[in-house]
């Protein structure tokens, strides 16, 4: 958390820490639901400054849905 808060000026909440810890281990697809105003989008651009080098095989996709799901 210290460490995303020196590249952004942003302290994490404990559960963003989690999903951005869960997408740099890379061993499995990670997928989560936030309420809205929960910060979804900082979360995703918070593996970034731990991704400075990254093979072909290494790459991150995040893909977000801008649009909520009507029932």
């Amino acid at each position: 958390r210290q460490k995303t808060q020196q590249a952004f000026g942003h302290l994490p909440c404990l559960w963003q820490a989690k999903v951005a810890q869960d997408i740099l281990k890379g061993d499995k697809n990670v997928i989560y639901v936030a309420l809205t105003g929960l910060e979804k989008t900082f979360t995703f651009w918070m593996p970034l400054p731990f991704c400075i080098i990254c093979t072909r095989s290494e790459r991150i996709k995040i893909i977000c849905c801008q649009n909520g799901i009507a029932l």
